[in-house]
């Protein structure tokens, strides 16, 4: 069938325009599908940052390592004469007594409602790698050379225990120096000396007497009377 031009020319700008309208809808729908597809990634990614913050922060470790030079009583043996007086030191060696397990057991018992950190008590395999660091000098220095061990801090502690005897009365010590280190630079954040004193019970005859059991009584009760002054430092201090 013959169709006038002016038709012709009608129906090719309906098909061109039909062409274009195609066009722009294809890509309004491109477009609403990347803006969906940006909003979710957008509420995804807020959802897994409010669940991170949401997180609570790892708590830090503190492990406590205790340590003795010696586990033998040194006793400062005092004898008054007319003319001169005579000093002995002897040593009397405690059997089945730990000083040191035993002060670090009271200390995390102790320390349980303090929730800043997390306390635990160094393993025999940390507490070897530890004896490095008390040496004669380790006190007088600002840093200190940690092993590898998991741990934030490292609460340090050097306990030694003395006696003495004079005809004034017989007097029983014992000294704790605490130190916290920070595990990964080994610097030292705060460091403390306690000290405690008192009766030795009885010569050391009976002070030997029943397993050595008044002597040891004596001691644990002056670990006990040192754990509420060690854990009110701690609380004061940083961690």
């Amino acid at each position: 069938m013959f169709l006038p031009k002016s038709h012709l020319h009608f129906r090719n700008l309906s098909c061109g325009l039909s062409r274009v309208i195609l066009r722009v809808s294809v890509a309004c729908v491109g477009l609403l599908v990347l803006a969906t597809l940006s909003t979710t990634l957008s509420l995804a990614a807020q959802k897994v940052s409010k669940s991170t913050a949401l997180q609570p922060a790892a708590t830090p470790q503190v492990v406590i390592s205790a340590h003795m030079a010696s586990n033998d009583l040194q006793v400062l043996d005092i004898k008054y004469r007319v003319f001169y007086n005579k000093f002995e030191n002897k040593f009397i060696t405690l059997t089945d007594f730990d000083m040191a397990s035993n002060l670090t057991d009271e200390l995390l018992n102790a320390l349980v409602d303090d929730k800043r950190v997390a306390w635990r008590g160094a393993t025999a395999d940390e507490r070897q790698k530890l004896e490095a660091c008390y040496g004669p000098k380790s006190w007088k220095e600002k840093t200190v050379t940690l092993p590898a061990i998991e741990a934030d801090h490292v609460l340090l502690i050097n306990a030694a225990y003395s006696a003495s005897i004079h005809f004034s009365g017989h007097r029983l010590d014992l000294a704790v120096a605490l130190r916290m280190a920070d595990r990964k630079t080994g610097r030292i954040l705060w460091k403390k000396v306690i000290n405690e004193k008192g009766e030795l019970p009885g010569t050391l005859e009976e002070i030997q007497k029943d397993n050595q059991k008044p002597v040891k009584e004596a001691l644990n009760k002056l670990m006990e009377q040192v754990v509420p002054k060690v854990k009110q430092h701690i609380a004061q201090s940083q961690l």
